[in-house]
């Protein structure tokens, strides 16, 4: 009995598969991202100059099944502090990462005559390769405790047919909007604040935006 229930639940997976269309394509992405300090109102003149955010693009490639898509890439971005007022123009260049980013989502295809647009929720990692910072490489340890990261993300993409791909080749847009977990440094900065003063600081909120374009097609 139990050897006709696994069966007939790996011909149900086998029928689900094979009924789902794939895609697969690649293509470019800008990033946006900032560290917002979220301090109270008598930690607001500390904090007031401690935001930072991180600019960036990179490459990417995607694996898509219907209602899941996975994509893999790499990201080359520039850190640095909001108010840069004090630093010196070698300070003012900010820091040069670069990074691995792995994505997981899952997505709702709507069909919209001559294109399809889906919804999409999911999970992206980001894992610091290496980085620069006034021509000095940064350690591995401190990069992956102040750029691992962890996000929640949600948006909206676009699968736009392209008239010389003969039904198969596709223009893919996405606009991603996510928060992420606190990082291992910001963690440690928290703690810290928390020990010296438990009302000034509320939390540090990380956030961003990513676009991507991308060329697809579709089997």
């Amino acid at each position: 009995m139990k050897k006709r229930v696994v069966f007939l639940v790996l011909v149900c997976i086998s029928a689900a598969l094979s009924a789902q269309s794939i895609k697969v394509g690649g293509g470019g992405n800008f990033t946006a991202n900032f560290d917002t300090f979220a301090p109270t109102e008598d930690g607001k003149e500390f904090f007031k100059d401690r935001n930072t955010h991180m600019l960036g693009g990179g490459i990417y490639a995607f694996f898509d099944l219907t209602y899941l898509e996975f994509n893999a890439g790499v990201l080359f971005g520039n850190f640095n502090w909001d108010n840069t007022d004090d630093l010196s123009d070698e300070e003012k260049k900010g820091v040069n990462i670069t990074a691995l980013k792995l994505g997981l989502f899952g997505k709702f295809p709507i069909a919209m005559g001559a294109f399809t647009l889906f919804p999409m929720l999911g999970i992206d990692g980001q894992m610091f390769i290496n980085g620069k910072y006034m021509d000095e490489d940064i350690e591995a340890e401190d990069g992956r405790k102040m750029w691992n990261q962890f996000w929640f993300k949600a948006g909206v993409g676009l699968d736009i047919p392209l008239p010389a791909g003969g039904g198969k080749v596709f223009l893919r847009p996405e606009f991603l909007y996510g928060i992420r977990m606190n990082t291992d440094d910001e963690k440690d900065v928290l703690d810290e604040v928390k020990d010296a003063d438990p009302k000034v600081l509320n939390a540090i909120i990380g956030h961003g935006l990513d676009l991507k374009l991308a060329i697809g097609y579709s089997f």
